[in-house]
């Protein structure tokens, strides 16, 4: 199997292979999977499949064959599924709320809300704060082209259905947006997102 970009692929054992289903709820695999991402997520994803595989190895009776997890990652950058040690986005948060209270959102001279958010996600996939920056982009945007609507300005509310589709265009008011506007999200540059 192989993926895009920014793909990590985890087996339970090598090709042609077969994995031990355990006598537990769960294989040994995800057993120790499980025990990883519960107490050292922080760990960048390859290390952290290491430390699986070495568990593993080292539950394993003696005399059995190793069963040894197989990965396949096309990661270019830092990916853990908690924070990253040495992973400061504090300052950079600041910043992305400054764009955002300038109404920055996703166009404006000297940077946006929008890429801010986005490029702390790309170095802590899981940050709550960018997260919840890039909901409240689109909640504005998803305000602002109803008040445009309610006042009878749909070439306003033209205008920031691009910038709303940018942001999530999976927005579940998009549906409603579109019928209103009798138009869709135009076609956009596909962007990889995480999280």
């Amino acid at each position: 199997m192989d993926g895009p970009t920014g793909t990590f692929i985890a087996y339970a054992t090598a090709a042609g292979e077969v994995a031990d289903d355990g006598k537990g709820r769960n294989s040994p695999f995800t057993k120790n999977l499980l025990w990883a991402l519960e107490t050292i997520p922080h760990l960048m994803v390859g290390e952290l499949f290491k430390k699986v595989a070495q568990k593993m190895i080292e539950e394993q009776v003696s005399g059995e064959k190793s069963q040894i997890p197989w990965r396949h990652s096309s990661i270019i950058g830092d990916f853990c599924f908690a924070a990253c040690p040495g992973v400061d986005v504090s300052q950079q948060l600041r910043e992305c709320k400054k764009h955002f209270q300038a109404n920055r959102l996703t166009t404006g001279k000297g940077g946006t809300a929008f890429v801010c958010y986005r490029d702390v996600l790309t170095k802590d996939p899981n940050n709550v704060e960018a997260k919840a920056g890039l909901k409240e982009i689109e909640d504005r945007y998803v305000a602002w082209i109803n008040r445009a609507l309610k006042r009878g300005q749909r070439y306003k509310a033209k205008r920031y259905l691009p910038r709303l589709c940018k942001v999530n265009p999976k927005s579940p008011n998009l549906t409603e947006i579109k019928a209103q506007l009798g138009t869709s999200c135009p076609q956009l540059t596909r962007t990889a997102t995480i999280g």
